[in-house]
This record gives structure tokens, sequence and C-alpha cells, in this order.
């Protein structure tokens, strides 16, 4: 029987539940956080990791090496500019 859905969660939060557990879960979340904390003074970088949070929410998109290659890359911008 072949099956008609996928085997893993279409979501990047439950998929680090399911993974990591509920501390891991925090624990991703702080650096989440600290990351949107460090970019709060750039708006082009708020509105970039909005999309990636919200895209997050119906596809395991956080996860794609090129979006988390983006991600890191704005992060070190920032820590550049401090």
């Amino acid at each position: 029987v072949v099956a008609s859905h996928s085997s893993a969660p279409d979501n990047s939060y439950l998929h680090v539940l399911q993974s990591l557990g509920i501390p891991g879960l925090f624990i991703w979340m702080l650096l989440l956080f600290s990351i949107m904390k460090r970019a709060k003074t750039h708006p082009a970088f708020i509105a970039s990791f909005t999309a990636f949070g919200v895209s997050g929410l119906f596809n395991n998109t956080l996860f794609y090496p090129w979006v988390m290659a983006v991600v890191w890359l704005m992060v070190a911008i920032q820590e550049e500019r401090t």
C-alpha cells in the first residue's frame, strides 16, 4: 500500500518538536527570538525573518539549505554592523 501523505510533518516547528522534544523546541525558539531581536534595526531583516517564520508554519522551509544560508548571512551582516 502506497501512503498518500507524507511521513513527516510539513511544519518546521512540529518537526523540531518531534525530533528534539519540548526542551529542544524551547531552545530553538530562543535562538529564533534572539536572531529576531538582533535584526530589529533593519526593516528588510524583519520582513525576511517574518516571511521565513510564517512559511515555516505551512512548509518545512526553515531547514532548506538556501533558507538557512540566507538567515545566517543576515545574522552575520547584522553582527558586523554592531
